[in-house]
């Protein structure tokens, strides 16, 4: 019996490319809202331990290790990812590693902060989308067409961007 090659990399087959695409999307989505919404930002803890009565120094400590943990888990599927893959694990890292430090800055930060994060987790998106449309062996008229799609798809990102900063950086009345 012949046994399967394995393809290299995080995303394997179309159906890891759908959820990565699924799941990157509503993430990218939560961070838009957050980002051209003006309500007040509240940033929490990613393990919330408000409910039992501890030290606020040991919340803390237990909160910068399982961020430790996870830019260690990053790192580790960094090194396994292929190419486009990187940029999003790159991207997830970024709105990972960006919601701690808006508890840090003040409400005007904070705002940027979102942005950083709606842009970083949009890329993401941009290159699970990239990596859901290839084909095994792609023909290069499908390959052009991906990429124009994309191309037309991260402007249309990259305006709704400015157009969101310039709504909410804009002069106040």
């Amino acid at each position: 019996m012949e046994q399967q090659k394995s393809k290299p990399g995080l995303i394997r087959n179309r159906r890891d490319a759908v959820v990565a695409v699924c799941l990157t999307g509503f993430i990218a989505a939560q961070s838009f809202r957050a980002a051209f919404s003006h309500a007040p930002r509240n940033p929490h803890w990613l393990m919330p331990l408000d409910f039992i009565p501890l030290p606020i120094w040991v919340i803390a400590t237990i909160n910068v290790a399982f961020y430790l943990y996870l830019i260690w888990v990053f790192a580790m599927l960094y090194r396994i990812a292929q190419h486009e893959e990187r940029v999003v694990v790159a991207g997830w890292l970024g709105v990972l590693l960006l919601i701690p430090l808006q508890r840090l800055v003040s409400t005007r930060g904070a705002a940027a902060i979102q942005w950083v994060k709606a842009a970083s987790i949009g890329l993401a998106f941009i290159a699970a989308a990239f990596i859901s449309f290839k084909r095994p062996v792609p023909a290069e008229g499908i390959t052009k067409m991906t990429r124009q799609r994309l191309l037309a798809l991260l402007a249309v990102l990259v305006t709704a961007l400015a157009l969101g900063a310039l709504f909410y950086f804009g002069p106040t009345q």
